[in-house]
């Protein structure tokens, strides 16, 4: 037997998925303007540094954010918190693209 969902209760959950769908399109939308920018300069950087290399991205990234709940002014005030926490997601996915690309060279050239 197939139980029924009750659309009332899922509403809110499938208002907030879509809220997310947004953030997640917002945030492919930034990474690609980026990427015209700066090309894939974290491929090389990554390749040159590992995970190190992510962590240092990354590591920048949470020290300003570290500041922000500490109560500290921030410099850039153009750049909200919410765009530090955007360029994190933005990092996290070239690391695995990154890593995902470094597994099939592995993989390859066996």
């Amino acid at each position: 037997m197939v139980k029924r969902i009750d659309e009332n209760k899922a509403m809110p959950f499938l208002r907030s998925m879509n809220s997310f769908d947004l953030i997640v399109k917002e945030i492919s939308e930034i990474r690609h303007r980026k990427n015209i920018d700066y090309g894939s300069a974290f491929l090389k950087f990554y390749d040159d540094f590992g995970m190190m290399g992510v962590l240092c991205d990354l590591g920048r990234k949470y020290g300003r954010i570290q500041n922000f709940a500490k109560g500290k002014e921030l410099r850039v005030s153009d750049e909200t918190i919410e765009d530090t926490l955007k360029d994190m997601a933005i990092i996290s996915l070239n690391a695995v693209y990154w890593l995902r690309n470094k597994r099939k060279k592995l993989e390859a050239s066996e």
